[in-house]
C-alpha cells in the first residue's frame, strides 16, 4: 500500500515541478463537515506518516496551507469552506494533482455556486465518490458529468446534449437511454457494502 502511495506520489510531484510555480502535487479533498475527521483518520490509519495531511478551515487559509502544495500532500476542506469568497479563490489559484469529491450528491445541480466553484477548480485528476450517486434522479448525473468536464454532457459544452441523449430517452424509457447510461458506466467504479471500501462508487 505505502509503495503504491509513493510512486503516485512522486508522479504527481514531478508533474507539479513541471507545471510551473502554481502547480501542486497535492489532493485536494471536499467533504461534508461531518466526514472531515473520518478522512483524516481514514488516511492516518492507511498511511501513517507517509503524507502530510492540513484541514483547510471555514474561515479560510491558515499559515501552514498558504505554501499550497508544497508543504501538503492532501487538503481536506469542505463544500461550506468552498462557498467562501477568501477560500474559493484561494482553492482556485493552484492547479492541483487530484480533486476529490466525497457526497458527490453535493453538485448535483451544475447552477448552483458551490458546484460552479468545484467545476472550476484546476485540476487533470477529477474523482467522486457517493453511496448514492443518483441522489433525487437521473438529471442528478448533470452536474456531476460537468464536474467531470466530460464532453460532450459537460453543461459549458453541451448545449442541450444531455436532454437529448439522455434525459429524452430516460423519460421515454427507450432503449437507446439505457445504452448510454451503460456507456457512461465505464466512468464508474462499484462497490457493495460487504467490500472493504467504505465508499460505493468512485468516478474518474
Amino acid at each position: 500500500m505505502l509503495s503504491l502511495v509513493a510512486s503516485s506520489l512522486d508522479e504527481l510531484k514531478q508533474e507539479a515541478r513541471a507545471g510551473g510555480r502554481r502547480s501542486t502535487h497535492a489532493t485536494l479533498i471536499i467533504v461534508p463537515p461531518a466526514l472531515v475527521m473520518q478522512w483524516c483518520s481514514e488516511i492516518k490509519k492507511s498511511c501513517g506518516d507517509a503524507l502530510r495531511v492540513n484541514v483547510l478551515d471555514v474561515n479560510g487559509p491558515n499559515v501552514d496551507v498558504q505554501s499550497g502544495g508544497s508543504g501538503n500532500d492532501i487538503i481536506v476542506t469542505t463544500y461550506s469552506a468552498l462557498e467562501k469568497p477568501a477560500t474559493s479563490k484561494f482553492l482556485a489559484s493552484w492547479s492541483w494533482g487530484r480533486v476529490v469529491l466525497d457526497e458527490q450528491q453535493e453538485i448535483r445541480s451544475s447552477t448552483t455556486k458551490i458546484a460552479q466553484n468545484c467545476e472550476g477548480l484546476d485540476c487533470h485528476r477529477r474523482w467522486m465518490l457517493s453511496g448514492t450517486p443518483i441522489f433525487e434522479g437521473i438529471d442528478d448525473l448533470r452536474g456531476e458529468l460537468n464536474f467531470l468536464r466530460l464532453t460532450p454532457y459537460a453543461a459549458k459544452h453541451e448545449d442541450g446534449f444531455f436532454d437529448f441523449s439522455i434525459m429524452n430517452h430516460w423519460n421515454q424509457q427507450s432503449e437507446h437511454g439505457l445504452e448510454t447510461l451503460r456507456v457512461l458506466g465505464l466512468l464508474i467504479l462499484r462497490r457493495s457494502k460487504v467490500s472493504e471500501d467504505a465508499r460505493h462508487w468512485i468516478c474518474f
